[in-house]
């Protein structure tokens, strides 16, 4: 489906520990930023959305821990 899309905009998926969101995050980002160079980076998280507050209780957790 991105390559579909026809632009030339890597799309890089990281893996990560449990729980570990943000660290490898930002040292993939400043990896980057040593080796190629400033640019403009988009990073998308994604987030759990749940339907009653309860169940926020057991999810939730995760956006930028």
């Amino acid at each position: 489906m991105w390559d579909d899309w026809e632009k030339e905009i890597p799309l890089v998926i990281l893996e990560s520990p449990y729980r570990s969101m943000t660290e490898p995050l930002v040292e993939y980002i400043q990896s980057t930023q040593s080796t190629e160079g400033y640019d403009t980076v988009t990073v998308i998280i994604p987030e759990f959305v749940v339907d009653t507050w309860w169940e926020s209780l057991l999810h939730n957790h995760s956006a930028l821990w």
